[in-house]
């Protein structure tokens, strides 16, 4: 083989191994220490954001351009304990992919999560009660995931849908959240990313690992 295709092939593959190498670092960082929110005392209604380390996260991690985090999910405390209500494709092991409530150590598992933060609004107790209280409902009626990122219905949620819609029932303006433009095979939707969440005056951040 000549040098000069030698040269060619790899001019040609650099993106892909620069592609590569990006993707391998990003699903293998490694989560602090699960220790770190143990003395953290948490609200209803905080969000908690997570990078996660598959090939779906690592997609909304390049798409969104102020990137950071890749899902996001609401706590509920339950006799003095987190847990998080949030809205994932793949993870309940069911064919059907619900909105779930699990506890906030195996949401942040370093199975599913490289980096994570804790953001807390600046609404009312007796707001962000009501805001629990609408996440919990969309948890027990068994809502399923959006697949199609519509955020004109509350019959199906993602993770940002499922988030909004919980606090807009403390008053919160959806139009203060904008969308941007995720490319799809079929074509381009316009979703609510995490990261308008952390853009937001209504939150602010209590930590981030």
């Amino acid at each position: 083989m000549s040098q000069k295709l030698i040269f060619t092939l790899l001019i040609l593959l650099l993106p892909l191994l620069i592609f590569c190498g990006f993707y391998f670092h990003f699903r293998g960082a490694q989560v602090p220490e699960r220790e770190k929110f143990a003395s953290i005392l948490f609200h209803d209604g905080d969000l908690v954001f997570r990078r996660g380390r598959s090939v779906e996260s690592f997609a909304v991690y390049l798409a969104d351009r102020n990137r950071d985090f890749s899902h996001i999910g609401l706590v509920v405390m339950d006799h003095g304990k987190p847990y998080v209500i949030h809205a994932v494709p793949g993870e309940s092991g069911e064919k059907i992919s619900l909105v779930s409530k699990e506890p906030i150590q195996r949401f942040l598992d370093g199975s599913k999560a490289s980096h994570w933060a804790v953001y807390r609004s600046r609404f009312s107790i007796s707001k962000l009660h009501l805001v629990a209280i609408k996440a919990l409902e969309f948890c027990n009626r068994k809502t399923e995931f959006d697949n199609d990122y519509d955020l004109t219905t509350d019959s199906r949620l993602y993770c940002t849908e499922l988030v909004l819609k919980a606090y807009q029932a403390a008053g919160i303006e959806p139009g203060k959240y904008p969308l941007s433009e995720l490319r799809f095979v079929v074509g381009i939707k316009k979703i609510l990313f995490p990261s308008a969440f952390i853009r937001s005056p209504d939150f602010f951040r209590v930590c981030s690992y």
